[in-house]
C-alpha cells in the first residue's frame, strides 16, 4: 500500500520512516499533488506545503487525486489547511491544529507559517509558528505560570508581529516586559523545557495511526470518489506540468524537439494533430463522462493494433511490453493512453455531427473530388458479387491489402474490421467489394 507524504520542518523523513514506510517528500508547492498521482499511491499525506515565495498547493490538484481513488490526509500545517477547506469533498482532516480551523478558532493561513533552512540542512527553524506559541501558553495557563489574561495579552502581541519575527525568545522579551522578571523567568524556563509542537505531535500520532490501521491506508472506493470537473485553469497547469515532465522524463527540451521535427517537414501536421487532440480530450473532459468497458475496450484494442500487438483477435502482451520499454512509457503512461483513447471512444459514440470537418480537411488536403468521385460512382452502380466480378474471396483479401493497406501489421481481415470502424465483417468485405468494381473501372486490373 504505497503512501507518499509531503514533509519538511515539521516532521524529517527520518522520523517518518521510523513510524511509516513511505515515500517522503519535500513541502508541496503547486503541482506536487498531481505530478505524485503519476506514481499511483493509495494514499496521500500533506503535512507541510510552500507558499508566498511559490504558488501554494492548489486544491484542484487535491480534488483531482481523490477523482482518482487516492485518500489524501491533511494535519500540522498546509496539511490542515487544505483538509479545513476541502473537507466536505472528501479530504480527511486530523489533529489538533486541523480542528482549530475546521471550527473556524483559527483563519489566518500565518498561523502556521514558520522560516526554516534549506533541505540539506534538515530544515533548521528559524522562527516559531504562532500555533506552537499558542498552545505552549495554553499548558503554562493550565499550570498556573501565568493567567488567561496575560496569555490572551502575549499572543496578541505576538500575532501582531510578521510571522517570521515570532519565536520564543520575542516571547520572552514580551513577557519581561509585561510580566515582570520573576514571572517572565518562570514562562521562559516553562517553554525552555516544556513547549509544545502541536504541529509535530499532530504529524507523529496521525503517521502512527496509519500505521497501526492499515484499512486507513486502502485507496478511495468509487463511490466515495470526488467527482472532479476541469477548468481553463486546470487544463493550462496540468498541461504545463505534462509538457515539463515529458521532457525531463524523456531528456529533451522544447526547442530541441521542434527542430528535429521540423527538419523531417512534419512539425506544422503533428502541431495541427496535437492541438486537435488536446481539444478533444478537454471536449471530452468537460462532459466527465462514464467509460463503458466496451469504450475501454475499443481503445486498448486499437492501440494494441497499432503497434502489432493485437493479432487473430487476441491480444500480445508480451509485444506490447516490448513497445512499451521502447518508447519509455511507464505503466502510469499508458494507462493515460488508454484513458485518453477512451475518452476519444466516448467522443466518437456521442459526437456524431463531425462531417462538415471531415469535408474540410479532405479539401484542405485536395482529397475531395476523389473521394466524391468513388462515392458517385458507387451510389449509382449495382453492385456485383465475387463471381460477377471474376475472383474469389481470398483473391478480393489479396487485392484489398495489397492496395489499400500494405503497411497493416496484420493481413486478417476479422481483426482489421473493427479497428477500420466497420460494424461487421461483413459490413468490411461488402465495402471491399464495392471498392473493388470501383477499381476495375477506373481502368486498373489484377
Amino acid at each position: 500500500m504505497s503512501v507518499i507524504i509531503f514533509s519538511g520542518p515539521t516532521l524529517s523523513a527520518p522520523d517518518i520512516k521510523n513510524i511509516l514506510k513511505a515515500d517522503c517528500r519535500p513541502p508541496a508547492k503547486q503541482g506536487d499533488i498531481y505530478l505524485a498521482t503519476y506514481d499511483q499511491p493509495n494514499v496521500i499525506v500533506l503535512i507541510d506545503g510552500y507558499f508566498e515565495n511559490v504558488p501554494a498547493v492548489w486544491h484542484k490538484e487535491i480534488l483531482y487525486a481523490m477523482s482518482i481513488g487516492i485518500k489524501v490526509y491533511g494535519c500540522s500545517s498546509m496539511g490542515a489547511l487544505r483538509a479545513a477547506e476541502l473537507a466536505h469533498f472528501g479530504m480527511q482532516g486530523f489533529g489538533d491544529v486541523f480542528e482549530s480551523y475546521y471550527a473556524g478558532v483559527l483563519e489566518d493561513d500565518d498561523e502556521v507559517a514558520l522560516i526554516h533552512g534549506p533541505e540539506e540542512l534538515g530544515y533548521p527553524q528559524a522562527s516559531t509558528p504562532m500555533v506552537n506559541i499558542r498552545a505552549t501558553l495554553e499548558q503554562a495557563v493550565e499550570r498556573t505560570i501565568l493567567n488567561q489574561q496575560e496569555s490572551d495579552h502575549l499572543i496578541d502581541s505576538i500575532k501582531q508581529l510578521h510571522y517570521p519575527k515570532r519565536s520564543f525568545s520575542v516571547l520572552h522579551d514580551y513577557a519581561k516586559q509585561y510580566l515582570g522578571d520573576t514571572k517572565a523567568q518562570s514562562l521562559r524556563e516553562f517553554t525552555e523545557n516544556h513547549s509544545i509542537d502541536i504541529k509535530k505531535h499532530d504529524a507523529v500520532t496521525l503517521l502512527k495511526q496509519l500505521s497501526e490501521r492499515p484499512e486507513l491506508l486502502h485507496p478511495l472506493k468509487a463511490e466515495n470518489r470526488h467527482r472532479f470537473i476541469p477548468t481553463d485553469a486546470w487544463e493550462r497547469l496540468v498541461s504545463q506540468l505534462d509538457h515539463q515532465r515529458k521532457l525531463s522524463t524523456h531528456f529533451m527540451t522544447t526547442e530541441e524537439l521542434h527542430r528535429e521535427l521540423k527538419l523531417d517537414g512534419c512539425f506544422w501536421d503533428l502541431k495541427q494533430q496535437a492541438l486537435s487532440r488536446k481539444s478533444a480530450l478537454r471536449t471530452a473532459s468537460i462532459h466527465n463522462p462514464t467509460i463503458s468497458d466496451k469504450q475501454k475496450q475499443s481503445a486498448l484494442l486499437e492501440l494494441a493494433f497499432k503497434q502489432s500487438a493485437y493479432t487473430n483477435q487476441d491480444l500480445d502482451f508480451e509485444h506490447l511490453a516490448t513497445w512499451l520499454a521502447s518508447q519509455n512509457i511507464s505503466t502510469h503512461d499508458f494507462e493515460t493512453l488508454v484513458s485518453n483513447e477512451s475518452l476519444f471512444a466516448w467522443l466518437n459514440d456521442n459526437h456524431q455531427y463531425f462531417d462538415s470537418e471531415l469535408i474540410d480537411l479532405l479539401k484542405l488536403n485536395q482529397r475531395y473530388s476523389d473521394y466524391l468521385s468513388r462515392i458517385t460512382f458507387k451510389r449509382d452502380t449495382q453492385q456485383l458479387s465475387l463471381s460477377e466480378l471474376n475472383i474469389n474471396e481470398q483473391q478480393l483479401w489479396d487485392w484489398f491489402f495489397s492496395t489499400k493497406h500494405s503497411n497493416s501489421p496484420t493481413h486478417n481481415p476479422q481483426d482489421l474490421w473493427p479497428i477500420l470502424g466497420f460494424t461487421s465483417y461483413e459490413e468490411l468485405k461488402t465495402a471491399t467489394m464495392q471498392d473493388y468494381q470501383f477499381y476495375l473501372q477506373s481502368g486498373n486490373h489484377l
